[in-house]
């Protein structure tokens, strides 16, 4: 659970995936998301990484808080809270939103 916090936290101060945090190969799945653009199935960090700056891109402001983390068996569940300003004006967005994450190694 903590890797995951550590990981997430990471996201929140640098808008990128750390390789310090993640495995190299991970898969990130973001068709699941139900909302957004570009809904893929991001396999290692620099896809990862590379999908996270374009969503992030249209926003004048953007910012992930991490308000819990739960123990899932063989997964971990993060609650988190994005808040974002769109560049080109419009209302500001809040999506929360639960995450479930498998580890290995």
């Amino acid at each position: 659970m903590e890797l995951i916090r550590r990981g997430l936290e990471h996201v929140a101060r640098t808008g990128e995936l750390s390789r310090e945090e993640f495995h190299p190969d991970l898969i990130w799945d973001t068709t699941t998301f139900g909302i957004g653009f570009n809904l893929k199935k991001c396999i290692g960090i620099d896809e990862a990484n590379t999908w996270l700056a374009e969503w992030t891109e249209g926003f004048e402001s953007w910012s992930l808080e991490i308000e819990e983390v739960f123990d899932a068996g063989d997964q971990v569940v993060t609650f988190v809270r994005q808040h974002a300003k769109a560049k080109q004006g419009g209302p500001e967005v809040d999506n929360e939103a639960l995450e479930a994450a498998a580890l290995r190694d």
